[in-house]
C-alpha cells in the first residue's frame, strides 16, 4: 500500500491541480449542457454556482449526485484560492467528474457507452505508462 501511495504522489498530477482541472472540466460540461439541453435556459449570471443552482439544472440530478457535483465546484474553488487539497479529496473530484461525464455520454451521446465504473488503478497505470514512452533527443 505504501508503494501505491508513493507512486501516486510522484507520478500523478498534484491534488490541488487535479481539483482545479476537475472543476474546469465540470464547468465546461455544464456550459455544454446549457447549450444543448432544451429544458435549460441561461440564467442572469453565468458563474458555475448560479448555473448549478438553477432549479431546471439541479432537477436533472438526484440529491446525492448533485451534492457530488457541488463538491467538485467547492473543492476546485478552494484549490484555486490556495487551499491545500488532499489526495482523497482530489480522488473524490475525479470520481464525481467521471460520473458527470458518464451522465452526459449516456443522455446526450449518439450511442450509449459500455457500462464502466471508475477504477482508481487506471490512474497509476496511465501514469506509469508515460514513463515507458521512449524519449527522443536531437533530430
Amino acid at each position: 500500500m505504501w508503494m501505491l501511495l508513493k507512486l501516486r504522489s510522484e507520478f500523478l498530477c498534484p491534488p490541488t491541480s487535479t481539483a482545479v482541472f476537475c472543476r474546469s472540466t465540470f464547468e465546461n460540461g455544464v456550459n455544454w449542457l446549457y447549450d444543448h439541453e432544451a429544458k435549460l435556459t441561461w440564467p442572469w449570471r453565468s458563474d458555475l454556482s448560479t448555473l448549478m443552482h438553477e432549479p431546471a439544472f439541479s432537477g436533472l440530478f438526484n440529491r446525492t449526485f448533485f451534492s457530488e457535483l457541488n463538491l467538485i465546484r467547492k473543492t476546485g474553488n478552494a484549490a484555486a484560492h490556495g487551499t491545500k487539497i488532499t489526495e482523497q479529496d482530489a480522488l473524490a473530484c475525479l470520481k464525481y467528474l467521471f460520473r458527470f461525464l458518464r451522465f452526459l455520454a449516456i443522455h446526450y451521446g449518439k450511442t450509449t457507452p459500455e457500462t464502466q465504473v471508475f477504477d482508481e488503478a487506471w490512474l497509476i497505470w496511465c501514469s506509469l505508462s508515460r514513463l515507458s514512452l521512449p524519449l527522443s533527443f536531437g533530430r
